[in-house]
């Protein structure tokens, strides 16, 4: 057993204890995300979403928007990142990710780049 899956066990095992561990399920997801099981990092991160519905998990949240736009759902991945950067102070975390997805889709100005003259 490498150092993740044993990790990962002791986590589920914890969790199974302790099934209102907001962040066992944090750093379960987490830990699924760094491994590339996306399936796995969305079944962990809401089941932590349900444990913080009022989302004042930053990281969390953030999270959600990675796991999100691996979905393809990049919609709803801006509006994630969109409440973390309007809170007080603003998460810059999620200004940086707004900017990145604006970015691909062309639009520059959102994304806060160079202005073309025009």
């Amino acid at each position: 057993m490498d150092d993740q899956q044993w990790q990962g066990a002791v986590l589920e095992a914890m969790v199974a204890l302790h099934p209102d561990s907001l962040g066992g399920y944090q750093r379960l997801a987490r830990l699924a995300w760094d491994g590339g099981d996306t399936a796995a990092a969305r079944r962990h991160l809401n089941a932590a979403l349900a444990l913080d519905p009022e989302g004042r998990i930053a990281g969390l949240r953030q999270l959600q928007s990675d796991v999100l736009r691996a979905e393809g759902q990049i919609s709803e991945a801006e509006a994630v990142l969109k409440r973390l950067a309007g809170r007080m102070p603003p998460v810059s975390a999620a200004c940086l990710r707004l900017a990145s997805l604006a970015r691909r889709r062309g639009d520059l100005a959102s994304a806060g780049g160079p202005r073309r003259a025009g």
